[in-house]
């Protein structure tokens, strides 16, 4: 099987193991606040101008104008953390891939891929950990890091648009 044959595999696995959750109860209080900004913004309203919010601005951004695609959905949200969840399990498996067997690197994509599904919580963290995780991925690579580092660099910005304090560790 070709590399991004296997890769897509793997997404396709992680999704489906985060996917079991999906329609489960979630965490009322988080999963209500994340979406009650999101209609805001879809409604007009500026992050951190017209309400507070306890982390970067990306999420509520991103939600509201999936809601304005698709209508507000508590589905909307999960949908996107089940994609970030496998993002993570296989850059988890890419990264171990590396120095370690093709059993190791599956068995850190499992662990991965099952710990980033329970629990399901509506924080930015799933988002913010898949940059922060691809700029590890980029530093840590043989080769030149001249283009490498930059592009960590926009990375890690990006979480921190969702963490800002993964801006500060990523």
């Amino acid at each position: 099987m070709s590399r991004p044959a296997l890769l897509a595999a793997l997404f396709a696995g992680a999704a489906i193991i985060s996917g079991f959750t999906i329609l489960q109860g979630g965490a009322p209080f988080d999963e209500g606040i994340v979406l009650q900004a999101a209609r805001r913004v879809a409604a007009g309203q500026v992050v951190y101008r017209d309400f507070d919010w306890a982390y970067g601005p990306a999420q509520p951004y991103l939600l509201g104008g999936w809601f304005e695609a698709f209508g507000p959905s508590l589905l909307v949200w999960r949908v996107v953390r089940v994609l970030c969840d496998a993002a993570i399990a296989v850059v988890v498996y890419a990264l171990v891939r590396r120095e370690g067997s093709h059993r190791l690197a599956l068995a850190a994509w499992l662990a991965a891929a099952c710990a980033m599904a329970q629990p399901y919580s509506a924080t930015p963290t799933a988002p913010a950990l898949v940059f922060t995780l691809l700029a590890l991925a980029l530093v840590t690579r043989d080769g030149p890091l001249r283009r490498a580092v930059p592009m960590a660099a926009l990375l890690v910005a990006v979480a921190a648009a969702w963490r800002i304090d993964f801006g500060v560790y990523g």
